[in-house]
């Protein structure tokens, strides 16, 4: 990478790549690696069309991979929370219930991050769309159980998903990572805008069913759905080379870098808020304004339709300036937006409110849509830095998976803490300062995301000095050398 001796430390993220296929491009970052339709693409479609054959059917099945994940996820916010309460479980059990599901998902990333090479990224990802799929159906036959098996059935069901999908999601994104190189941020927005469309529709359609046909009625729609996307996929997805080697380390082991650990946290931090809104702000809703399922479901259009917008936006903004401050635009857009949610004490006081009003619902909404994407698309370049930083020797597909399973154990830790974690939380701070201590965590990561590009800026400077001071060195020595 060229750089000069007026390194501005803001722009430290420029040495950061998203991950590439030639090795050489890691020093020169991806503006320098020329990508056909992706220099000069003007706009999103044309990049659709820039596509070969092969790259387009990876993106079909990671389109139609996150339909099934939305189906088996989001289509039962609405109700879920609400079947649980009325079976008599408090709001930690509720907690423990979503949990389950990303709990099992740290093992799935820690495991097939380290192991896809070996156990072949199509089997994976194939085989946890399956076990997403039994699990949905299991969880459709559990409302006459008591109480106590409700419970525990409903954690091991949620378990299972949350390990089958993870295990995908490493899988996947290791492909994509490794077919696309320079534009996989892009390609992962591409999907996630066409996929929010699914959630905004997974909700209504979970919240519709339900009111019609009780709570067996969405599992047994939502299973059938699921089996048919999955078998497109299996018939879309490429088959891949088998490398056969495991990676050299777990991807946990990428926490050792200064990068990969501030994109842990950004990651399991992000994700920690918004599963703590999935799993509580039904019941909020329903206390405050007497809101049925499909109101709930129809508030979150609001925040979903918001991110289908702007994701592939701001994946397109940080593709093209790799160095501005997306991150912390992202993380400054989401402390407002959940400052207001509650609202937190300090805005009650400030503009003199006594309880929520049902407009600023959807102000938040609009907001933590709008900068939920531009959050984490930096985060994927991150975990790139964090396996450059350490040096490791591994490659291809073993490479991608370590880098995939970081991000996907990042997010299933902020998955688990959202319910478990914010449960507790909330139980003794309120659901309104829960929010307005999050808003606090994430101004710190905005100082720690500063202080990341500073610490890499100073190091950039020195690597700089050092290579320009060995070439010099190179250059004296003579031709001859005599005996």
């Amino acid at each position: 990478m060229d750089t000069d001796e007026t390194f501005d430390p803001c722009n430290s993220y420029q040495s950061i790549s998203v991950p590439i296929t030639d090795e050489e491009t890691h020093a020169t970052g991806p503006s320098e690696k020329p990508e056909d339709g992706a220099s000069n693409t003007t706009g999103f479609i044309s990049m659709f069309r820039s596509f070969t054959s092969r790259q387009r059917n990876f993106f079909v099945s990671l389109l139609l991979l996150s339909l099934v994940d939305a189906v088996g996820f989001s289509s039962i916010t609405p109700f879920f929370a609400l079947v649980a309460t009325s079976k008599g479980l408090t709001e930690l059990q509720t907690g423990i219930i979503f949990s389950a599901y990303s709990a099992a998902g740290i093992v799935s990333a820690i495991i097939i991050g380290s192991w896809v090479g070996k156990l072949g990224a199509k089997f994976c990802v194939i085989s946890g769309m399956v076990w997403s799929i039994t699990s949905t159906a299991c969880l459709g036959i559990l409302l006459n159980t008591s109480p106590e098996s409700f419970f525990y059935l409903s954690v091991i069901c949620r378990a299972y998903m949350g390990f089958g999908m993870n295990a995908s999601y490493t899988a996947m994104m290791a492909l994509i990572f490794q077919e696309f190189g320079n534009r996989s941020v892009t390609v992962i927005s591409m999907s996630e805008a066409l996929i929010a469309v699914g959630t905004m529709l997974g909700p209504v359609m979970g919240g519709g069913l339900y009111s019609v046909g009780g709570y067996v009625m969405p599992f047994i729609v939502l299973s059938v759905i699921q089996v048919l996307l999955t078998i497109g996929c299996y018939v879309s997805l490429p088959s891949h080379e088998v490398e056969r080697p495991a990676a050299s380390v777990p991807p946990i082991y990428l926490l050792l870098s200064f990068s990969g650990f501030v994109c842990f946290l950004v990651v399991a931090g992000t994700y920690m808020f918004n599963s703590f809104t999935i799993a509580f702000l039904p019941t909020f809703l329903n206390e405050q304004f007497d809101f049925n399922a499909l109101n709930i479901a129809v508030c979150g259009l609001v925040g979903s339709l918001s991110y289908s917008i702007l994701s592939p936006m701001w994946a397109y903004g940080t593709e093209k300036w790799p160095n501005a401050l997306i991150l912390e635009l992202g993380l400054s857009g989401l402390a407002i937006a959940y400052a207001l949610l509650g609202p937190t004490t300090i805005i009650k006081h400030l503009f003199g409110w006594s309880k929520q009003r049902v407009w600023l619902i959807y102000v938040h909404e609009i907001i933590a849509g709008c900068f939920f994407g531009a959050t984490l698309m930096q985060t994927f370049q991150l975990s790139e830095n964090g396996f450059t930083d350490l040096q490791l020797p591994d490659s291809d597909i073993t490479k991608y998976g370590l880098i995939s399973g970081l991000w996907n154990m990042a997010f299933a830790v902020g998955d688990i803490a959202g319910p478990s974690l914010g449960g507790l939380m909330m139980s003794k701070f309120g659901f309104e300062d829960t929010l307005g201590i999050f808003s606090i965590i994430l101004i710190v990561l905005i100082l720690l995301s500063f202080l990341l590009r500073i610490v890499r800026g100073h190091r950039i400077r020195k690597e700089e000095r050092r290579r320009v001071s060995a070439n010099v060195d190179e250059e004296r020595k003579p031709l001859l050398v005599t005996q």
